[in-house]
């Protein structure tokens, strides 16, 4: 990986976290998004190198040596996408108690909401590279 690449962990059964990365691959222009499962031997690496507790099960993201978790992650992936997804920057001025708020409250009802994920989509060949083991 390269110092401006993004590396998501994510909760490999989630509809939702599913979703997001399904989502990022067709919108990474810039090829810059790589991919692990939260409980992975990669998973496992970066959340002991940034001291991110196994209770989190939300999607992390590392980005040029910071690691961040919960709405910060879900802000922090905006500035790497293409318009007009990258207009969702705005939502930095929503105030953080807020923010925080409503990811949780879309973070503890994701299974009802989104379902839990059984079968993944099988990676293309040019996909399969995004995923770290």
């Amino acid at each position: 990986m390269r110092s401006d690449d993004v590396l998501v962990l994510y909760d490999g059964s989630c509809g939702l976290c599913d979703g997001i990365v399904q989502f990022l691959l067709a919108h990474d222009v810039k090829n810059r998004f790589y991919f692990a499962a939260l409980d992975s031997e990669t998973g496992v690496i970066y959340r002991k190198r940034y001291g991110i507790s196994a209770d989190v099960d939300s999607v992390v993201v590392i980005y040029k040596e910071r690691a961040m978790i919960y709405d910060d992650a879900a802000i922090a992936l905006v500035p790497h996408l293409p318009l007009p997804y990258r207009l969702g920057q705005v939502a930095k001025i929503v105030p953080k108690p807020i923010r925080y708020a409503a990811y949780k409250l879309i973070a503890k009802n994701r299974y009802r909401f989104f379902g839990e994920v059984t079968a993944c989509k099988l990676p293309t060949a040019a996909e399969r590279v995004k995923f770290l083991a």
